[in-house]
């Protein structure tokens, strides 16, 4: 111990974090207060190694070192996991490694009586249960600073500012490794790998349970058995974040969500042949054909 003392009087004293000024008084206290001086993190890193003070000997290894200063056989103290090439001096590495090759419990699923729904994520489950089964009366609503929107979570008003207050030029982009695409959130691109990049033998699909009709995506099945098999007692809801209108579609709810925006923030859709503009293309068709007999307006 008194080698390991004394190599810590002389070149830890040296040693300073680059961003606290502080320095630390052994190996542990720096490695856990100068997390950031990690290369992971880009920054300067310190490679620290313990030199005997009697012979040649280095190491980085706290428990070696001891073990040598004792002439103590290394190969005595070192532990081999039984399962792969993994070998260290320490017993509480040994340990921690060791629960890497323990086979790993079957996950506590959390149920909702209300529906199907199942998930192993105590968060997840919470989320699920205010956003599909809490009456609005009920819930503590979360507002946007600066529009009228509400989102009955957190994450709803963030991904909300994202994509109607965010500045394309102050977003941090995620991007496609394949092609050009880029989305706001990494769930956008992973979406969009998933349906435009993997093939047929790498997807998983998921099926109806009603016919043969198979998905990319779980959405894209509930979609089907709603708008097919009318099944709405197991529905998966959007809620309006303004009002108690549900849809069963995104899609549905950006057209409905268009009544509740202010006239300088929607997209208008005018006509070239008068007057007329509405915030629905659809109403623009039918517009022109039922005004200006205009067939096959697209």
């Amino acid at each position: 111990m008194s080698i390991l003392f004394e190599f810590l009087s002389t070149e830890l004293r040296e040693l300073d974090c680059s961003r606290t000024n502080q320095a630390p008084t052994d190996v542990y206290l720096w490695n856990t207060h100068c997390v950031h001086e990690s290369p992971f993190y880009h920054c300067t890193s310190i490679d620290l190694k313990l030199r005997c003070t009697e012979c040649s000997c280095e190491t980085d290894s706290v428990v070696q070192l001891r073990l040598h200063s004792q002439n103590k056989p290394l190969n005595e103290h070192l532990n081999k996991c039984r399962k792969c090439s993994f070998t260290t001096f320490s017993k509480l590495m040994y340990l921690k490694h060791t629960l890497r090759h323990i086979g790993k419990k079957t996950p506590k699923l959390f149920s909702c009586d209300h529906c199907t729904y199942k998930t192993k994520y105590r968060k997840a489950f919470n989320v699920h249960q205010i956003r599909r089964h809490t009456p609005l009366e009920k819930i503590s609503w979360f507002y946007c600073d600066q529009c009228s929107y509400r989102g009955k979570v957190k994450k709803d008003v963030t991904i909300h500012r994202l994509f109607k207050h965010t500045d394309p030029e102050e977003i941090s982009w995620f991007y496609c490794e394949l092609c050009s695409y880029r989305g706001k959130t990494k769930h956008s691109v992973k979406q969009h790998h998933q349906t435009k990049h993997s093939s047929v033998k790498n997807v998983t699909w998921f099926t109806c349970q009603l016919c043969e009709y198979g998905g990319q995506t779980k959405y894209q099945v509930e979609q089907h058995m709603l708008r097919r098999h009318k099944c709405l007692d197991n529905a998966s809801w959007i809620y309006c974040g303004y009002c108690p209108h549900r849809t069963l579609t995104t899609g549905e709810m950006k057209l409905h969500q268009l009544k509740h925006q202010k006239p300088e923030e929607v997209k208008w859709f005018q006509c070239e042949r008068c007057v007329f503009r509405t915030k629905w293309k659809s109403n623009l068709r039918m517009h022109k054909v039922r005004i200006h007999q205009v067939e096959g307006t697209q």
